[in-house]
């Protein structure tokens, strides 16, 4: 492995290492090999499949970040990904500001079982939240990848083009590693499937333990986010456990993970100091818990602000190719930074 060096956790705030590391963890995700690797092991019908092949049914066209849940949607106050809108003024007084959602990774995949297309969302949530339900949301997310369709997959009166959807949420802070699933299903005391087959959206999620140990006999796809989200693990393990997984570690898969361990250190460090603070009142080990979680939140109001802020700039000014690119070089989105003034 070429080694590389890099400052980057020196030059930058708590928030900024944290929202910078929550870039990198998408990015790192986005990958075609590891999402085919992450789909292997979560997807129904894609276990018979090796890394390889899935990588193949994977579309191209992944986006990460950039698709919004719905071009007129806003919601207030809520802990997610999140584009501010200009503020808003009624009779001269400042509204409360706005927030819109984009999905975090959105792309489409075909199996050749049938040669069926599947539209497939995936969320990292930091967190449970505490201020909604998050089925709740997650069900809201899979309603719109239905809904968005029209037009695109399907025209109006054939809707049985619709593409099935799929909304995989991976949740970190968690005490254990749970998989939940929820999908349509048929009651009925006439004959099943008349009216046709319930299987249009599934919805899972991955509640997961980050600083949880590889125990012989659970389910693989643990220590692949082990891989890929731990803040505490060295470059070599990352990519070790990538490898392990049919990964093949390419140049830009290793400086996303050296990246990504770079920042960890001042994440996981971070989580230390909010949790030493609260432990004073509650106990070292809930106060740490709770601290780290802070951060977290803490992260949300910081860079990916502003990068949000960059991303609605340059689509109006018609650069939203240069802005995706922009988002795979740090130096070049500070550049941008400081040409919009942000």
């Amino acid at each position: 492995m070429t080694k590389r060096t890099t400052d980057i956790a020196l030059d930058l705030s708590d928030s900024e290492s944290q929202a910078l590391y929550d870039d990198h963890a998408k990015r790192l995700l986005g990958y075609r090999w590891i999402l085919a690797a992450f789909l292997k092991e979560v997807l129904p019908g894609a276990a018979g499949y090796t890394v390889a092949q899935i990588v193949e049914m994977i579309d191209p066209d992944i986006q990460i970040s950039t698709t919004r849940l719905h071009p007129d949607l806003r919601v207030r106050g809520l802990n997610t990904e999140y584009k501010d809108v200009p503020d808003e003024h009624d009779n001269g007084k400042k509204k409360k500001r706005s927030r819109q959602i984009r999905f975090d990774i959105l792309f489409r995949i075909r199996l050749p079982e049938g040669a069926r297309r599947f539209l497939i969302n995936i969320e990292i949530q930091k967190e449970k939240p505490e201020k909604y339900v998050l089925l709740d949301r997650a069900t809201a997310y899979g309603a719109q990848e239905i809904t968005s369709q029209l037009n695109v997959e399907y025209l109006e009166g054939s809707y049985s083009d619709m593409l099935p959807v799929c909304s995989i949420w991976i949740v970190a802070g968690q005490e254990e590693n749970t998989i939940s699933t929820w999908e349509l299903t048929e009651e009925t005391d006439g004959i099943p499937g008349m009216w046709g087959e319930a299987d249009k959206l599934r919805l899972m999620i991955l509640g997961f333990n980050e600083r949880s140990r590889h125990q012989e006999g659970e389910k693989p796809v643990w220590n692949l986010l082990r891989g890929l989200f731990s803040t505490t693990m060295k470059t070599e393990e990352k990519l070790a456990i990538l490898e392990n997984y049919d990964v093949p570690v390419i140049e830009d898969v290793e400086e996303e993970v050296e990246d990504m361990c770079n920042l960890g250190q001042g994440v996981y460090e971070q989580g230390q100091r909010h949790g030493i603070m609260l432990g004073e009142k509650r106990g070292e080990e809930r106060g740490e818990k709770r601290g780290y979680r802070k951060g977290y939140r803490q992260a949300e109001e910081d860079l990916s602000n502003r990068i949000s802020l960059l991303g609605d700039a340059m689509s109006l000014a018609g650069r939203e190719a240069e802005f995706v690119a922009a988002m795979k070089d740090p130096r070049k989105r500070e550049q941008l930074f400081e040409e919009f003034g942000i």
